[in-house]
C-alpha cells in the first residue's frame, strides 16, 4: 500500500484517512474521558505519552540528540503552539457540546486552510478544489447530521479549533516535508505537556483501568 511505485496524490489520499480516523477516535475518547477528569490532565497525559513516543522514535532512529536539530525550529515552535491551542479548544468543546456538532464546525477548517493558504502562501484555489472541499463538508454534514441544540460556549471553543487547526496546516506548509518525521509531532506533544502539566497537578484524579 506505501510502496514506492504509489502515486503520490493516492498515498496522500490514505495517510489523510488513516489520520483523520485516528482524530476521530482520540476525539471520541476525550469525549468519554472528559465526564470525569479534567481537560489539562487529559492535555499533560496525552502530551507526555506523544513526547516520550516521538523522543523515543527520533533518538533511536536519527543518531541521539542529533536527531531534533532542525533548521525550521521557529516554524516547528509555531506550530507547537497552534497544535496544543488546538488540542486545548477540542477537548474543552468536547465538554459542551455533541460530537455531531463539534464535526459539523471542525471540518469547516479545509475551506479555511484554503483560504488561508490564497492569502499567505499565494497558491491557486481552482474549482475542483473548492468543488471537492464543499462536497466533502456537505458529506460531513450530511452523515454527522449535528443539530446545534446546545447554544454555549462550546460551539465559540469549536470555532476557535477551526482557525487553529488552519494555522497548523499553514506552518506544515512553511516547515516542508525534509526534517526528521518525528519532529512533526514531537515539538506540538512537548509544548502540549509543558502547557499543562502545571494545572494537572492541581486537578489530578488517579485514572482506573479502562480510563488508562
Amino acid at each position: 500500500m506505501f510502496c514506492r511505485e504509489t502515486h503520490p496524490v493516492i498515498h496522500a489520499v490514505i495517510l489523510a484517512l488513516y489520520g483523520f480516523s485516528a482524530f476521530a477516535v482520540a476525539d471520541t475518547i476525550s469525549k468519554w474521558l472528559v465526564q470525569d477528569f479534567g481537560v489539562h490532565q487529559i492535555l499533560a497525559t496525552g502530551g507526555l505519552i506523544g513526547t516520550l513516543y516521538t523522543g523515543i522514535w527520533t533518538m533511536r532512529r536519527y543518531n541521539g540528540l542529533q536527531g531534533f536539530k532542525t533548521p525550521h525550529l521557529k516554524w516547528h515552535l509555531w506550530r507547537a503552539a497552534f497544535v496544543t491551542a488546538i488540542a486545548f479548544f477540542v477537548v474543552s468543546a468536547l465538554s459542551y457540546i455533541p460530537l455531531a456538532d463539534f464535526y459539523g464546525i471542525i471540518f469547516l477548517s479545509p475551506m479555511v486552510v484554503l483560504l488561508l493558504s490564497i492569502i499567505f502562501l499565494h497558491e491557486k484555489a481552482g474549482i475542483a478544489r473548492i468543488l471537492t472541499l464543499s462536497a466533502g463538508f456537505s458529506g460531513v454534514i450530511l452523515i454527522a447530521g449535528p443539530q446545534f441544540a446546545h447554544a454555549n460556549i462550546g460551539i465559540l471553543l469549536s470555532f476557535a479549533a477551526v482557525f487553529c487547526v488552519s494555522g497548523s496546516a499553514i506552518m506544515i506548509r512553511k516547515i516542508g516535508q525534509h526534517d526528521n518525521l518525528p519532529l512533526y509531532a514531537f515539538y506540538p506533544a512537548l509544548l502540549t505537556f509543558l502547557v499543562n502539566a502545571p494545572f494537572a497537578a492541581f486537578q489530578f484524579r488517579m485514572p482506573g483501568t479502562p480510563d488508562i
